[in-house]
């Protein structure tokens, strides 16, 4: 049975995977000295321990304002809704022990830097639960359980400033003071700006107008109709008056009028046969040219009459669309105007609202007990240092070491295929 040849863009997977089984001593070789210099490496770092403290928050309930408090709006009376708001936070305390000023506070106690702290420094609220776990890393166990302990005090501490709760309530009524008066300015400007708004005068005049200038913009049509008329009407009445002649020319025999007859014949001395041959010719207006004429000269003052009023309708429609264009500038003014004052009228009464409901945050807060942090036993060290580990840094360098060395052979092998194609042509073409 003769074997096909494998196209060349085809992966012969017997051929690869008998290149890998001929180098996997190269392989075995490669994974085996990566995963001991990476044991030796980390063996020869020095450990990281972490000690761990734990910080239960107790929070009581306080009483605060409602937002939904129709009470709290402006005018009305201040009756507090009493609903249950935990005063501190899990969260608040791990962000309060991440503060600048803590840091320095620690580092100024267990004698380091601010920088090298919060790098090794961290605070974690612990999910659906009141506590907070802080983590210190150090070369020492010893060390890491000295700065844990330092740490959880200062935080400690820091929880349990007093909160100058009057000092903001007090800020709170000064700033409510200046809104009040802000809100009474805006009401009174927006008052006497509706006592001499002219926005309702101004939307009646726009729409007459609007009304006056649809009327005679349909009349404008209708001349212009009448117009076009006319002028076809006229156009075809000249170009009869030039197929018509205005005088007419008679000719007929002198013998058809006896009397004429004899009487040209006694005045010029002729016989009566001799002066029969002769003709008359008289002329007489074309009375068809006269009726086209008169026609013409009335269809030609009708279309100048209906002339002169479209251009009177068209100046009146003119001058109204100026009038229009001013009284609608004069009203997008106005209703602009009254925009912003409401705007403004709005934003200062929310304003308003939000600086009475601070403040009697505030005066709430400032009377009650916010809560609570206590230290859960003193910090203790993990019994193993957190890093190096040797024998996972060995394990990822030996899979490292194995990938690598199974992509280097197999494109050894994909570089030296080519050039034994090409060696195998050349002694095929050198047989006889």
């Amino acid at each position: 049975m003769v074997r096909q040849p494998i196209p060349e863009d085809e992966i012969d997977l017997r051929r690869l995977f008998g290149n890998l089984w001929r180098a996997r001593w190269t392989i075995c070789a490669v994974t085996l000295a990566a995963a001991l210099l990476a044991a030796a490496v980390s063996a020869g770092l020095p450990p990281t321990w972490e000690a761990k403290a734990d910080l239960m928050v107790v929070t009581p309930p306080v009483q605060t304002l409602s937002a939904e408090n129709p009470s709290a709006r402006l005018g009305g009376d201040l009756n507090v809704v009493a609903v249950l708001r935990p005063a501190l936070s899990p969260e608040a305390v791990a962000a309060l022990g991440q503060l600048t000023a803590v840091l320095q506070e620690v580092a100024q106690r267990v004698g380091d830097s601010p920088d090298r702290l919060r790098r090794n420094l961290r605070a974690r609220p612990v999910r659906n639960t009141n506590i907070v776990e802080l983590s210190a890393r150090a070369s020492d166990p010893e060390r890491a359980v000295h700065v844990a302990e330092v740490w959880a005090t200062v935080v400690i501490e820091a929880a349990r400033r007093p909160f100058s709760g009057e000092d903001v309530f007090g800020t709170f009524s000064q700033q409510l003071k200046a809104a009040q008066a802000a809100l009474e300015t805006v009401d009174l400007e927006l008052r006497e700006f509706n006592a001499r708004s002219r926005i309702s005068e101004l939307q009646a005049r726009a729409g007459k107008l609007t009304d006056q200038l649809a009327t005679y913009e349909v009349r404008r049509n209708d001349l212009r109709v009448a117009v076009r008329r006319a002028e076809a009407e006229l156009s075809k009445i000249q170009a009869e008056l030039k197929n018509q002649a205005r005088m007419l020319v008679l000719e007929k025999a002198l013998a058809a009028d006896p009397f004429l007859h004899a009487v040209v014949a006694e005045g010029s001395g002729r016989t009566a046969q001799q002066t029969a041959p002769l003709t008359l010719r008289s002329q007489e207006q074309n009375p068809v040219f006269n009726v086209l004429e008169e026609r013409r000269a009335l269809i030609a003052k009708e279309v100048e009459a209906l002339r002169a009023e479209l251009g009177g309708v068209e100046e009146s429609m003119a001058r109204i669309r100026g009038e229009l264009a001013g009284v609608r500038s004069a009203l997008a003014a106005q209703l602009l105007e009254q925009t912003r004052l409401n705007r403004r009228a709005d934003a200062t009464r929310r304003v308003y609202e939000a600086l009475l409901l601070r403040r009697e945050e505030a005066r709430i807060f400032a009377r009650s007990n916010t809560g609570s942090v206590e230290l859960l036993g003193r910090p203790a060290a993990l019994d193993k240092p957190v890093s190096p580990r040797p024998g996972r840094n060995a394990a990822v360098a030996a899979a490292v070491g194995f990938l690598v060395a199974v992509f280097g052979v197999i494109l050894r092998d994909a570089w030296a295929a080519p050039q034994v194609g090409e060696a195998s042509a050349r002694t095929l073409e050198e047989a006889p």
